[in-house]
């Protein structure tokens, strides 16, 4: 035996580390283990798979071929996965008391509170509604890890597979960057006209060469799109793994440490092909997590809250590195140096200012989920060219989009994290539990079932989902050598003496707590998919007792019923997210996917010299049935508007003008209608607009041009910072001969535009910045 285990230790601290469950595992525990092989593949799913609220009419329909597969999972998916995962959250809360174990009933109240703020937004829009659904069940999904996660056996089984996962996500990532980026750079190039027309896009457009400079960053994005987003989920999962390597090496021989020192340095190479700065600093603000704990294990006579301190301590000091960097650096006169945490602090501003303009019930409630890009491009700070869906702060994510219960929930992350260090504490200043004295054994045959169950379900889901894009010889290499990878690493790590309590807990508080410290200036939290894996490692960070001196059952303290609340609760909720949001998204996606398919039919019959009106009416009709469904979604009502238009084009062409007018006074009608459903929406007032111009020129009304100005003035007042709106007017106002007022707009336009100068990219374009200033030029010479 190791010498360690014959010095003396005095009796509190070996008081300090919680009874290890017993090895006879009775029918709960073994129910609990397929649960939680379920909800692992729930949650590890989504680091590889795409997750996109949109996938219907995101582009015009037309510019793609028909029966284009989706090789994402989108809102009806996500839905349904929630639901699953709240009737999975609750299965396991009540087999967890089966099993002898406490409800945690602390962090079941708060979560539900903010799960039922959720479903109160799920009506809001159908933005809300998605990220609602989205977000509650990631909040399931954590509270089933939370619980699960008290199972010593079941939170080495989550901690293995989580730091496996950098295997995959490793493959993944290197082969974007050297095969699929050069291949999507190319098509691009090879199809860029296309490309703009079914966006609608002009060449040289903002939007064009905003589009162009991102493709061409050559970043690791993972399913996550976002290169910081997905750096916030490497770097916790390589801090995971590093903090395992050293206590397999410090246990044992630095030999044994080679196996998740290889996932640790796969992690490493991914973030370096993220790019992500704020993925570097985290493994810094890691380092020193990993410092303390090592600090604290070499004496029994540090404070349990020592660690929990520090962890609070980088989390605040990456808050003030934001403002710091404010003050001390102010506002460049370029769009040379640092910006990134100059931007977190105007999206800071913002979102302080929308604060303070909100009123009582809405503090109260939040504004919703989807909600907060309106009001920010209304309270933003003139010179950050951004428009945001998100603060890039978990916390004002959560309370401006929840209200009380996204302070329920910030309080909870805050807790569990802080709970993590407490017992990573004490796991590290204890006694060694009997399995941390055993050596690295071979791998079980039972442990090879279980894993590869799990490896069957995620990787099987993945192909069913990608197959297409995994046909070509690289693709398949790195599907094939990721998932043979993340077999053989979880299935060695959950073996018999690779993984002792006190490193997967202490490995657990270092990764959440690395969460929690990104995404002071991060959106993890917010981003679908992403949000799902940073709210399990944290929940699962924060599960156990502290003293837990005592081997008798936990289950028997009330009455069995009474604990049969929070999983009813917990039921009540699924079945409330199901008729608010599960069966209204799939009915409005499938409706939306038979009027883009009927919409290809109607293009391709048109192509090849057929009749295609039968398939357009279908799909203007499809369109009408999911307003009905959600009449809150705007895109269909976008699309169905731009439709009826077409219609009463094609009419006013071929000179049928009484019945194109007919056609868009439907069209213009329906417009109005959608206003009512969608209040004070940017795009479909734009949509507007434009309809009073088309039918100005269209039917010979010059009148309605008025109203064309009417609807900009309107526009531009709910946003006042958008350069491109106050183009639009001006040019309006110079088409009807009022210069003056035209001047005026485009003075304010050429501003509006310099004050862009942190990202030129979202400047006027060199042609219309010349146009504006001849305008405004000619004119200054008129008046000498």
């Amino acid at each position: 035996m190791s010498k360690s285990s014959t010095v003396a230790i005095p009796q509190s601290t070996t008081q300090a580390g919680p009874v290890k469950e017993s090895k006879a595992l009775h029918w709960p525990d073994h129910v609990l283990t397929v649960l939680a092989v379920l909800m692992l593949a729930m949650v590890l799913v989504q680091m590889m798979v795409p997750v996109l609220p949109v996938i219907f009419f995101d582009v015009d329909p037309r510019s793609e071929p028909a029966n284009t597969p989706i090789t994402v999972m989108g809102p009806t998916a996500i839905a349904w996965m929630s639901v699953i995962s709240m009737g999975l959250a609750a299965l396991v809360m009540l087999f967890h008391h089966l099993s002898g174990r406490k409800i945690a009933w602390i962090s079941s109240i708060l979560e539900m509170t903010g799960m039922v703020f959720c479903w109160y937004h799920m009506g809001d829009n159908v933005e809300s509604m998605h990220r609602s659904t989205l977000w509650a069940g990631a909040m399931a999904m954590a509270l089933a890890g939370r619980h699960l996660a008290e199972h010593d056996r079941l939170r080495r089984l989550a901690v293995a597979a989580l730091l496996a996962m950098l295997i995959p996500m490793a493959f993944q990532s290197i082969i974007f960057v050297l095969v699929e980026h050069p291949a999507t750079v190319a098509h691009f190039q090879q199809n860029e006209d296309a490309f703009l027309q079914a966006r609608g896009w002009a060449k040289g457009s903002a939007q064009h060469q905003l589009y162009v400079r991102r493709l061409m960053f050559n970043d690791a994005t993972g399913a996550f799109g976002l290169s910081n987003v997905y750096g916030s989920i490497l770097a916790s999962l390589t801090l995971l793994g590093v903090v395992i390597s050293g206590h397999v090496a410090r246990q044992w021989r630095a030999t044994w440490a080679m196996v998740p020192i290889a996932a640790v340095v796969l992690g490493l190479a991914t973030i370096y092909l993220t790019h992500s700065k704020g993925a570097v600093a985290v493994l810094v603000a890691g380092a020193i997590l990993c410092t303390a704990c090592l600090w604290i294990s070499r004496t029994v006579e540090r404070s349990r809250l020592t660690l929990p301190f520090v962890a609070v301590l980088l989390i605040c000091g990456a808050a003030l590195a934001v403002v710091a960097r404010y003050e001390i650096g102010g506002i460049p006169t370029s769009d040379k140096g640092e910006r990134s945490l100059l931007f977190r602090f105007q999206y800071w501003q913002g979102a302080t200012r929308v604060a303070g303009n909100m009123t009582t019930d809405k503090l109260i409630w939040g504004l919703g989920p989807g909600q907060f890009k309106q009001a920010y491009v209304i309270y933003k700070d003139p010179l950050n060219p951004e428009e945001v869906t998100s603060t890039h702060n978990v916390f004002m994510d959560q309370f401006l989009s929840l209200g009380i219960g996204g302070l329920c929930w910030s309080l909870l992350l805050l807790g569990w994290v802080c709970r993590a260090g407490q017992l990573a504490g004490e796991e590290l200043t204890a006694v060694p539990d009997p399995h941390a004295l055993l050596a690295p054994k071979g791998v079980r045959d039972k442990t090879i079932i279980l894993v590869c169950s799990l490896a069957l379900i995620l990787f099987g889901w993945r192909f069913a989902v990608q197959s297409i894009t995994l046909l070509t010889p690289e693709s398949l290499l790195g599907f094939t050598g990721g998932a043979i990878g993340f077999i053989v690493l979880t299935s060695l790590l959950i073996s018999e003496g690779w993984l002792s309590d006190s490193a997967t807990r202490t490995g657990l508080f270092v990764a959440a707590a690395a969460l929690l410290i990104h995404n002071q200036i991060e959106m993890t939290f917010f981003h679908e998919g992403a949000c799902v894996v940073a709210m399990f490692i944290v929940a699962m960070s924060g599960a156990g007792r502290l003293h837990r001196n005592t081997t008798k059952s936990e289950s028997d303290e009330k009455p069995f019923i009474f604990r049969l609340i929070l999983p009813i609760a917990m039921l009540a909720l699924m079945v409330m997210t199901i008729n608010a949001a599960a069966k209204p998204t799939t009915e409005f996606q499938k409706n939306m996917s038979n009027a883009a398919g009927q919409l290809q039919l109607a293009h391709a019959q048109n192509e090849s010299g057929m009749n295609g009106t039968e398939a357009f009416l279908n799909a203007i009709g499809y369109l009408e049935q999911a307003n009905d469904t959600i009449p809150n979604s705007p895109r269909a009502w976008q699309w169905r508007i731009q439709l009826l238009a077409e219609l009463a084009q094609g009419q006013q062409q071929i000179g049928q003008t009484s019945r194109a007018r007919g056609m868009f006074t439907h069209a213009e009608e329906i417009s109005n209608q959608a206003l009512e459903a969608c209040p004070n929406h940017l795009m479909l007032m734009r949509q507007m607009a434009n309809l009073q111009l088309m039918a100005a020129k269209w039917f010979n009304e010059p009148g309605r041009k008025s109203h064309a100005i009417s609807a900009w003035t309107n526009i531009i007042a709910l946003n006042p910072y958008g350069w491109a709106d106050h183009l639009s007017l001006a040019d309006l106002y110079w088409e009807e001969g009022r210069t003056a007022d035209a001047i005026a707009l485009y003075e304010k336009t050429i501003k509006l535009s310099d004050q862009a100068y942190l990202d030129p990219g979202k400047q006027l374009s060199e042609s219309d910045r010349d146009r504006c200033l001849q305008r405004v030029r000619g004119r200054t010479k008129t008046k000498k």
